[in-house]
């Protein structure tokens, strides 16, 4: 069944909102570009003292600028409005907000406010200033992202930024990390080495972003798929293809996929879901993705918990009637291609680095896996994927690995055999080099009695 990633605000941050969603989801964001530090620290413990088998993703701040408006401000059709970055306030004809981030470089003459949806032709720039005339009348909300389409953003200055937030994460307790707006993978490889046991998922949401696809989906562990942005940066009529150039890359690479950006957002003001949402929704479940994403829904609406119910109900799977196993007409070709015709068999695993996990994805990304690990981001990990339960295990006793294996299947037989009566072992050696399967074993469950 497809996960659900529920954002955490200001709304849902007390210990009752927080029972009611883990009944839901046991995967939570909170948004570090929202709220103080000390706020992330004390929400943080409060989910993982009470709910040890949570993960939490951080979401870092990126280097997109945002409004720095404390207050909602009133804006004006065809109003002046100036956006500036550190520059001295002066008394001008032109409304001033202040904004968190430099600008980026692009040549484009228009730029957008709240993930495309607020339109301004640039009246007027500089590197540290943009003058905008407003398209219409709008509220502009405290903390929102401004995107000039088709930007080059400082990596230098992106690589900094997200160092300086790492080192304020000693107090919160997280399991992933979020990046928005990677442009290629240098930065995913040195926060690695800095957070090995954490789980990195990339935001490809610019040009540079889509050109350097690839390597960036392999460097990171997860993708994000932030609609809004990518919308705002590369235009509203190329976000269809783009959105499944990344879907494509990732599900090649056998990684995870999260869909971000107003999955729900209808519900925030209706008691139940547009047409608009129900057709995206199918559709992220149509193409597979692992999770889908709850933003300002579960974070600062009061709706929270009838969207995240609705959102249960739509990704229920159907009743479908089972077919024959083609387990037995496979077991003479331990082949990784037979992997591509396996249904209704669950793929029990014993896994360290989990590469053998990419691996099966890029052949059935459909097959039910059941994962052993000794490795907490591989187990964190296998959390934030679809149709995939993970156990976290002792480490691996090497002398004795056939005792070793059995003795958890034997232990966690209920939830292994929970729709089969046959599941299988699949042993790997060597997977980073060459991805070899040794062996394909079937387990019966009446073995396991």
């Amino acid at each position: 069944m497809t996960n659900i990633l529920a954002t955490i605000g200001n709304i849902t941050s007390n210990n009752s909102s927080i029972k009611k969603i883990i009944k839901y989801t046991n995967f939570f964001r909170l948004n570090l570009s929202h709220n103080k530090i000390t706020w992330h620290e004390k929400v943080s413990k409060k989910i993982k003292s009470q709910f040890k088998e949570t993960i939490i993703l951080v979401d870092l701040p990126g280097i997109k600028p945002r409004t720095k408006n404390e207050k909602i401000i009133n804006i004006k059709k065809n109003q002046l409005v100036k956006f500036h970055y550190k520059k001295k306030f002066k008394l001008s004809k032109y409304l001033s907000i202040e904004l968190s981030n430099k600008l980026p470089k692009s040549k484009k003459n228009y730029f957008t406010i709240s993930d495309g949806k607020r339109f301004f032709k640039i009246v007027k720039r500089s590197s540290n200033e943009i003058i905008g005339k407003s398209n219409d009348k709008f509220l502009l909300e405290p903390g929102q992202g401004l995107n000039i389409p088709f930007s080059n953003y400082d990596n230098k200055l992106q690589e900094k930024k997200y160092l300086n937030s790492l080192k304020n994460l000693k107090k919160i307790k997280f399991d992933a990390i979020g990046l928005s707006f990677i442009q290629d993978e240098k930065i995913i490889y040195k926060i690695k080495k800095l957070f090995p046991s954490k789980n990195i998922i990339s935001k490809i949401e610019n040009f540079l972003g889509l050109k350097n696809l690839e390597n960036i989906v392999k460097a990171s562990d997860a993708i994000m798929i932030d609609r809004g942005d990518l919308q705002a940066e590369l235009g509203q009529l190329n976000l269809f293809e783009n959105v499944k150039k990344i879907v494509n890359c990732a599900q090649k690479l056998g990684k995870p996929i999260i869909m971000a950006t107003e999955n729900l957002g209808s519900m925030m003001e209706n008691n139940i879901p547009s047409k608009n949402d129900l057709i995206s929704i199918g559709y992220s479940q149509q193409i597979n993705v692992d999770t889908i994403m709850l933003s300002e829904e579960t974070a600062i609406n009061k709706n929270y918990l009838k969207i995240i119910k609705t959102l249960k109900k739509i990704l229920k799977p159907k009743k479908i009637k089972k077919k024959r196993s083609l387990v037995s007409d496979k077991i003479d070709n331990v082949l990784w291609q037979s992997l591509k015709d396996i249904k209704n068999c669950k793929v029990v695993l014993f896994t360290k680095k989990g590469y053998v996990i990419d691996k099966i994805r890029t052949i059935n990304k459909k097959l039910e896996l059941f994962i052993f690990t000794d490795n907490i981001k591989i187990y964190n990990q296998s959390k934030i994927r679809k149709n995939c339960n993970g156990c976290l295990i002792p480490k691996f006793n090497n002398k004795n690995l056939e005792n070793f294996t059995y003795k958890f299947i034997k232990h966690y037989k209920k939830d292994i055999f929970i729709n089969s009566k046959k599941a299988i072992l699949l042993r790997v050696s060597y997977p980073s080099s060459g991805m070899r399967a040794n062996t394909i074993t079937i387990l019966n469950y009446k073995s396991f009695l």
